[in-house]
């Protein structure tokens, strides 16, 4: 193909440091992929029905990817781990993917600086928590609904993710 800017400073940049020249086309945004520095990377807290369902749309793009899968519940959170792996796998040239990490603890998930957005898919009753703590942590949130058990409950995450200036959407 065509010299783009992006190749010209990988290439560059290896001959600098006396590295061979030769990159997978994936990484450089060839293949049809954005590339791994122009994807969202997802954190999903909340694996029953729901999160379970969110979790797969969110696998269906090309622009996202789920790293990482939390629920205090341990066979959900196997399958659920289990679903991302073996998607990822199949798309993968090896046919293996190794790539989610599992937690019991959310909290734990949503310290990972590596992790872009949140998928909240927990009971309601946890939503307000959870949702709050990923805002403040500096991570762009969909929540399930309803999002609060109150409006203040409801208007305090709304202004946790105004405050922040994060991308922040609840679902119906």
């Amino acid at each position: 193909g065509s010299l783009t800017r992006r190749r010209f400073l990988a290439g560059t940049a290896a001959a600098a440091l006396g590295l061979p020249c030769i990159v997978p086309g994936s990484v450089l945004g060839e293949e049809g992929k954005p590339p791994p520095s122009e994807r969202i990377t997802v954190g999903v807290i909340g694996t029953g029905g729901r999160g379970t369902a969110d979790m797969l749309g969110v696998m269906e793009s090309s622009l996202s990817q789920v790293v990482a899968v939390c629920d205090c519940r341990r066979p959900r959170l196997e399958t659920a781990k289990k679903k991302v792996e073996t998607f990822y796998a199949e798309q993968a040239a090896s046919g293996a993917y190794r790539g989610c990490k599992a937690y019991a603890d959310f909290r734990e998930l949503i310290d990972r600086k590596d992790i872009d957005a949140i998928i909240v898919g927990v009971p309601d009753h946890w939503h307000g928590i959870v949702a709050t703590r990923a805002l403040e942590a500096g991570k762009d949130l969909y929540c399930e609904k309803p999002l609060g058990r109150t409006i203040a409950e409801s208007v305090s995450i709304r202004n946790t993710a105004v405050k922040g200036k994060r991308v922040f959407q609840t679902g119906t």
